[in-house]
């Protein structure tokens, strides 16, 4: 392992000899009164590069490309990123070389509603960079729109995760860096070509002529999962490579805003990322997410197991919506009887309040000291009460319970309707299955589980959906 690690600082400084050293960033307005907008601009700056410069100027335009206001920030070294966690200048951690972080805020105020965009560049790109000619010389120009309203609170998406620089080559690898947007406004994922500064369009400058996308093996293209911003690759060659990823923002339909994140990914020499043994047991929604499903008033443990040949010592890190709530969703792992294998768990007791139509995403994240991989999970916290689609179920019940496994399922329906019942035990497996057919009035559907001792929910759905209501269910044998 020793040897390793020498072989990699010998290759990255390789890469990087020539390098000046803006990896890239981001710049996120967060609207925490009416009228006042925060802004935030985070740098990304290879150590192997010149210093960081102290103060950053953000630009403000309006809709017609006039320049609002330009903003001097300095560079408060004692600070910490509101997102990350990270001291400003400090090293992101886990990965084998630096990569700082630096960050900038300013406040805009604003009494005009309308469309604005903050914009922010300078140069210089790392020497290094394969898909970019002349990278030494490149600017970087990052951007984000946003709307000012006076009334309703209007914020960018965000990225909860912090980059992953480092990946294999010739491995099938995926990173999320999960946007997250504090409004509930719904979220597209894409990838784009970076941007650099233009006189024809300061706002957001242009895209670079001459970009490739990062190469790829044949079935492995470079690509980003719409639905969940999961970026997937199988790279081809060894070297560094630049990418933009953007997230637009749209509330009932209309666009109010977009973010982007410039970055950098180095593609090592091949070697072994930590795998999650059993995502592939759990079900999948209708758009080929993993899911599992939680019952608010009871707990909710996740237990997955992860495995890595080269260490005896996986990292393990949990990110998403449900970690920063005042009822937290917690993580932790544990050790098993395979040294090289490690159990990781979520755990939760989520409350009526936290019950939703929709899913929270769930990234977790495991590292070895040189490569990460990243997993993405929903997780549907569903209310305890006789509601599907708005369709009353009555006096719905499992007994006996706990059960030897043979159930009766007792419930009264509005009217006549097919239903599909699955019973999934903890790990989210489904372990039955039959689509019934309910008359008005009351049901009795009677059931012979043969299942092991443990916690399961009974589940009626409609149309390959999740669960839209859920018991629980003890099987206990003696």
């Amino acid at each position: 392992m020793k040897r390793l690690f020498t072989l990699l600082i010998v290759f990255l400084f390789s890469l990087n000899v020539n390098a000046t050293h803006l990896m890239g960033g981001e710049l996120i307005v967060q609207n925490d009164q009416p009228g006042n907008y925060e802004i935030l601009l985070t740098l990304y700056r290879d150590t192997l590069g010149i210093p960081m410069q102290q103060t950053q100027n953000i630009s403000i335009y309006n809709s017609s490309g006039s320049t609002v206001t330009t903003i001097a920030c300095n560079l408060d070294t004692s600070a910490f990123h509101p997102v990350f966690g990270l001291q400003n200048g400090s090293v992101l951690p886990f990965f084998p070389y630096g990569v700082e972080v630096y960050f900038f805020t300013a406040s805009f105020q604003c009494s005009l509603p309308g469309e604005y965009t903050a914009s922010w560049d300078n140069c210089c790109r790392n020497a290094a960079i394969v898909n970019l000619p002349n990278a030494s010389s490149a600017d970087m120009q990052l951007f984000t729109n946003f709307t000012v309203d006076l009334v309703a609170s209007y914020s960018t998406p965000f990225f909860m995760v912090s980059p992953v620089v480092f990946l294999p080559v010739n491995t099938p690898w995926q990173y999320n860096p999960l946007p997250f947007d504090n409004d509930g406004d719904s979220l597209v994922w894409s990838l784009d070509v970076p941007h650099e500064s233009s006189n024809s369009n300061p706002s957001q400058g242009l895209p670079i002529a001459g970009y490739t996308n990062p190469p790829s093996v044949a079935g492995g293209q470079f690509s980003i999962n719409p639905v969940t911003g999961t970026i997937s690759w199988t790279a081809s060659t060894t070297g560094n490579f630049v990418y933009t990823v953007t997230c637009e923002e749209y509330r009932n339909g209309v666009k109010i805003g977009d973010i982007r994140r410039d970055m950098q990914f180095i593609v090592l020499p091949a070697g072994p990322v930590p795998q999650l043994m059993d995502l592939g047991s759990l079900p999948l929604n209708a758009d080929g997410v993993p899911y599992v499903n939680a019952i608010a008033g009871d707990p909710f443990d996740l237990n997955l197991f992860a495995i890595d040949s080269s260490v005896t010592s996986i990292g393990f890190y949990a990110f998403g919506e449900p970690f920063g709530l005042s009822n937290p969703m917690t993580y932790m792992q544990g050790t098993t009887d395979n040294a090289f294998q490690t159990k990781v768990s979520l755990m939760w007791s989520p409350t009526s309040n936290e019950a939703r139509a929709e899913p929270y995403m769930v990234v977790l994240r495991l590292m070895n000291g040189t490569f990460s991989m990243d997993y993405t999970i929903f997780v549907y916290v569903l209310e305890n009460t006789s509601s599907i689609h708005g369709e009353e179920l009555h006096e719905f019940d499992v007994f006996p319970n706990p059960s030897k496994g043979i159930v009766n399922i007792n419930l009264n329906s509005s009217k006549a309707k097919s239903l599909d019942l699955s019973v999934i035990n903890i790990a989210g497996q489904t372990v039955y299955t039959e689509q019934l057919f309910l008359v008005e009035g009351d049901n009795t559907i009677p059931l012979n589980l043969s299942l092991k001792d443990g916690c399961y929910f009974v589940n009626f759905s409609r149309d390959s959906q999740p669960a839209y209501f859920t018991k629980k269910l003890i099987i206990q044998q003696e």
